[in-house]
């Protein structure tokens, strides 16, 4: 058996099949938290089965969801997402929010003040990331299924979140500002931490190693940038205003 380095697409282990489908059986084989190794293993005896009966894929296994609820444990349970990926994202969102906040407060020589509407806005963003990572990831799911949802829900969101803000600026408290950056930036770097350590669960044909190159330095950088893009509309309005 090969022990390689995989870095192929998913497709390359099933040409024989419709790349469409592919595409939806392992997406859904993921979201029920089917490992890569064992994906691999079924497009490879997926494949096998194509190029000896001459069938097409959706008339040899049918709907490709269907198809891989019925590979997976249990027939398709909801899969229970690890510790350390709903720690990684509660401290991702408590980073991308604390820093931005934080920096205005610190460029304006003022406190982080803490609004009624600015909290439920967080309850808000707390409940959308619940359904990232509650088992089964119920909202990612419906946004890799029903893929134009997304381009309603996020703009419904930001808007929720703005009007949730303006409508209720009732104070609730008064943070220093270094206090606050410092606990976003804490936030960041040990989300940075997590993320980096995660093991890459690539798809991978049997008998093959995934590999990891730049997966780690990749998993350091990915908060603090998303933390950086945050930070700039609050530079804007300071440069603008």
């Amino acid at each position: 058996m090969s022990e390689s380095p995989s870095t192929r697409h998913p497709r390359e282990l099933a040409t024989a099949a419709d790349p469409a489908w592919v595409d939806a059986f392992v997406v859904e084989l993921r979201l029920l938290g089917v490992p890569g190794d064992e994906i691999g293993e079924h497009l490879v005896v997926l494949d096998t089965h194509l190029r000896e009966s001459g069938e097409a894929v959706d008339e040899a296994f049918g709907d490709p969801r269907e198809y891989a609820r019925s590979l997976a444990p249990g027939g398709g349970p909801a899969a229970a997402v690890d510790r350390s990926t709903v720690a990684m994202a509660v401290l991702a969102l408590v980073g991308v929010v604390l820093v931005p906040a934080a920096l205005g407060a610190v460029l304006d020589g003022t406190r982080v003040t803490v609004t009624l509407g600015g909290v439920l806005a967080a309850v808000l963003l707390g409940g959308a990331l619940a359904g990232l990572v509650l088992p089964g990831a119920p909202l990612l799911a419906l946004l890799v299924r029903r893929r134009w949802v997304s381009f309603l829900l996020a703009p419904a969101l930001v808007a929720l979140g703005a009007g949730l803000v303006l409508l209720l600026p009732q104070v609730l408290v008064r943070v220093p500002a270094p206090l606050v950056l410092g606990a976003g930036a804490a936030a960041v770097l040990a989300g940075s931490v997590l993320l980096a350590r995660a093991p890459a669960d690539l798809v991978t044909a049997p008998g093959e190693r995934a590999s990891g190159g730049g997966g780690r330095l990749l998993g350091l950088l990915v908060l603090p940038v998303f933390a950086l893009v945050a930070c700039v509309p609050v530079l804007l309005v300071r440069l603008l205003g």
